[in-house]
């Protein structure tokens, strides 16, 4: 009975504590890569919002350029 009573004291007060710092580590580590991926999609979704602008901007000009070359031609 003691030996019962000592496993269940260590199960209550160590084990069980243990395994909720293990979950909540769990559960940061997924959110930590749930965060570095939002970062990475966040980085990538603004790479590519520059590209698009650039081509839409920097073209732009140039056709202007042309055009007006054309008309005074």
């Amino acid at each position: 009975m003691p030996i019962l009573g000592a496993v269940d004291f260590l199960a209550s007060n160590i084990l069980s504590p243990l395994s909720w710092w293990v979950i909540a580590l769990r559960w940061l580590a997924l959110a930590g890569g749930r965060a570095t991926e939002a970062v990475g999609f966040q980085r990538r979704w603004l790479a590519r919002l520059w590209r698009t602008s650039m081509r839409n901007i920097v073209p732009a000009p140039i056709t202007v350029i042309f055009l007006r070359s054309r008309t005074i031609i």
